[in-house]
């Protein structure tokens, strides 16, 4: 039998075999920040990832905030790959110079 301490360290025996969810883009869209909200509530998913740039993050970080016991992390959003959809950066931009 492998030695699983993640299980352990989850609750579950070391041969469990698990399924964790995790839902992405949190604070993207308001539809998908609350359909994601919904889901950590429900149990369906046991984390999510915060896409912060994002026009709902503000919104989402306020549901993490209220609902400490939510486990998250952080989507690092390095580049825009929808068209018509626009986030800016968290920081000033500033031009590299070779």
């Amino acid at each position: 039998m492998p030695n699983n301490r993640s299980n352990e360290l989850l609750g579950y025996p070391a041969d469990a075999r698990l399924l964790i969810l995790n839902a992405d883009d949190f604070g993207m869209y308001r539809a998908v920040t609350e359909a994601i909200f919904r889901t950590l509530q429900e149990g369906v998913v046991r984390s999510t990832s915060l896409m912060v740039p994002c026009p709902f993050a503000l919104h989402a970080m306020h549901l993490l905030r209220e609902n400490p016991d939510l486990a998250f992390g952080v989507h690092l959003t390095v580049v825009r790959d929808q068209f018509n959809y626009n986030w800016g950066p968290l920081t000033p931009g500033r031009r590299c110079r070779p």
